[in-house]
């Protein structure tokens, strides 16, 4: 794989995670922002429903029943006086003392007017009329008279609506019977009260869509108040006659609502009732609450925030992607100039390597035709220097990937010879001695394994150099082969200090430096192993530290100290591979 492939998987890499890295991001935030709706939603809905819509019913009843429980308390003290057939003569006979009595008491019943009705003389008194009204049965503004008080038995109280705009418009008429000492009907006490008070103080409860109606004993709406407006029902009189009007809220809602009970929402989940008796009072008020307009209501409104959170979250989330993007192709540009550079770096030193190799191959050449004092002092330093400096070719090349691996028949007679004299001079100086099997791996010079000689033969030098360094003078140094049908193992085994526990966590660190030392003060760059397993695995096998001999290497006189097997699989196809 070259350079610019690299850089370029390398670029589309970063776009793809910044691309998948936002989109999880925003997929994550943005679910999360909409279960939060819902839940946020739902738990509204119940909070309306379970707790908001019972206290405005509640609420609404309050008000209604704290105008007219003060109204109706009045009323009854005003009734248990007792003295009205005197009160009914003296106002038959002085119209004018009772308009100003009637006109004491309309300020202490917080009324806008008191009106006396004299039963036996079919008279109404009142101190706004002036004179006294003249009731005539064969008039429809009367007939409600003769149809409610006339009666055989007339009930004890009523409340009959009235519009008249002389007394401000919308109002109602509380009557209460009127009885001698022998329990006798003589006369009807009646307040007439305005209902633009009512009316303001229930609206201030209601949202559009929402009603409260007034009903009668006999379930006839007599009173409907919206939020903007005020509407009477039958009967309702006025100084001409009835007028009739339809209702709003369908009468299948009206009847629904009987008996007094809890706030209950309707089967079709369009309002919240509550039915209330009003204390003293032959009435319910039938409260009626949208819930269809409150919850859609609340709906929008968390819709809009959620929708506002999510333009909001996606706005930054896209700007910080712009960025992120524009770093990652910026440090994609950089990466591409330090990866030209460092592979323009490790080409130089890789050819200085070979030429420094090269040279010391010769120099040693030289050295090697010289007497053996000169050769034990210059050889070792020599095959350091070159080890070294192949070490540092093959960490160039595994770090590029791109060096191939070249397979051939093995020589493996030929790649012991190659060994063994790579490190006699080395080996001699210190008065360490090789042992072998002396069997090999096959009985001819080559087997039937493929493979790359120059690397199989640069592992084992560096498993074997490590050896020479870190085993003390005068001991031994086992090197053998085994094969097998599945693999080609050899061993490299010394009589050194071996590995401590921490050691082994950091054997194939690179420039890993280990607790042992070299017997006679040799150089050691940490590299040898890392290469070593690195380049095993590109062989397709593997390189590891044991903690005996096999079963198959020979058996030298004393303790074994580092034990290394390299494991290569045997294959006995030759084919050139290479990345």
């Amino acid at each position: 794989m070259n350079q610019t492939s690299v850089f370029t998987h390398l670029h589309r890499r970063a776009r793809l995670l910044v691309f998948v890295g936002g989109l999880a991001v925003f997929v994550f935030f943005g679910s999360t922002i909409v279960v939060s709706y819902l839940t946020t939603l739902q738990g509204q809905r119940n909070r309306i429903l379970e707790h908001e819509i019972p206290r405005l019913v509640r609420g609404t009843y309050d008000q209604v029943w704290g105008f007219f429980d003060p109204l109706s308390r009045s009323l009854n003290l005003l009734v248990s006086l007792g003295e009205w057939d005197v009160i009914l003569h003296e106002a038959a006979a002085d119209p004018g003392s009772f308009r100003r009595q009637a006109e004491e008491w309309t300020e202490i019943v917080g009324a806008t007017d008191i009106a006396l009705v004299d039963i036996s003389r079919e008279q109404v008194y009142a101190y706004w009329s002036g004179t006294p009204i003249q009731l005539d049965p064969s008039l429809e503004r009367d007939a409600w008279f003769y149809e409610t008080w006339a009666h055989p038995e007339p009930p004890g109280r009523k409340i009959t609506f009235y519009y008249d705009e002389n007394v401000g418009g919308r109002a109602f008429f509380y009557d209460f019977l009127l009885q001698d000492r022998l329990q006798r009907p003589v006369g009807v006490l009646g307040a007439l009260v305005e209902l633009e008070e009512l009316a303001l103080r229930v609206q201030r409860e209601l949202s559009p869509g929402e009603f409260v109606y007034l009903v009668d004993a006999d379930d006839q709406v007599l009173l409907e108040i919206s939020h903007d407006f005020l509407r009477e029902f039958f009967p309702v009189y006025t100084t001409t006659g009835v007028v009739v009007q339809d209702q709003t809220i369908p009468e299948r809602y009206v009847e629904a609502a009987r008996g007094p009970q809890q706030p209950t929402i309707t089967a079709d989940g369009k309002y919240a009732f509550g039915v209330f008796v009003l204390p003293g009072l032959d009435l319910t008020a039938r409260v009626f609450l949208s819930t269809t307009e409150r919850l859609e209501h609340l709906q929008t409104i968390l819709f809009r925030n959620m929708l506002a959170l999510l333009i909001t979250f996606f706005l930054v989330i896209g700007g910080y992607l712009v960025l992120i993007g524009f770093y990652a192709n910026r440090n994609t540009r950089q990466l591409q100039i330090i990866q030209r550079s460092r592979a323009q770096l490790d080409e130089i030193v890789s050819v200085l390597a070979h030429s420094l190799g090269n040279d010391l191959q010769i120099l040693r050449s030289i050295v090697s035709r010289h007497s053996l004092e000169i050769q034990k002092d210059l050889d070792p330093p020599l095959l350091d220097m070159e080890q070294v400096l192949q070490n540092a070719i093959y960490s160039v090349q595994l770090a590029d990937d791109s060096s191939p691996v070249l397979s051939q028949p093995l020589d493996v007679a030929g790649l012991r010879e190659r060994l063994t004299s790579s490190c006699t001079v080395a080996m001699h100086t210190k008065g360490q001695t090789l042992v072998t099997s002396n069997r090999g791996a096959d009985s001819g010079s080559v087997t039937q394994v493929y493979t790359d000689e120059d690397l199989v033969f640069h592992i084992l030098l560096n498993l074997l150099s490590n050896a020479i360094k870190y085993s003390p003078s005068h001991s031994a140094i086992i090197v053998d082969d085994f094969l097998t049908d599945e693999a080609l193992e050899f061993v490299v085994a010394d009589q050194g200090p071996g590995f401590s526990s921490e050691d082994r966590r950091r054997l194939f660190r690179k420039y890993s430096r280990l607790s042992a030392r070299p017997t006679q003060g040799e150089r050691s760059t940490g590299v040898g192993l890392f290469v070593s397993a690195r380049l095993a695995e590109r062989l397709g096998g593997s390189l590891t530290l044991l903690d005996s001999l096999p079963s198959w290497a020979p058996e030298p006189a004393g303790p074994m100290g580092a034990v290394w097997l390299f494991h290569l699989p045997r294959s006995d196809n030759p084919v050139r591979t290479g990345r």
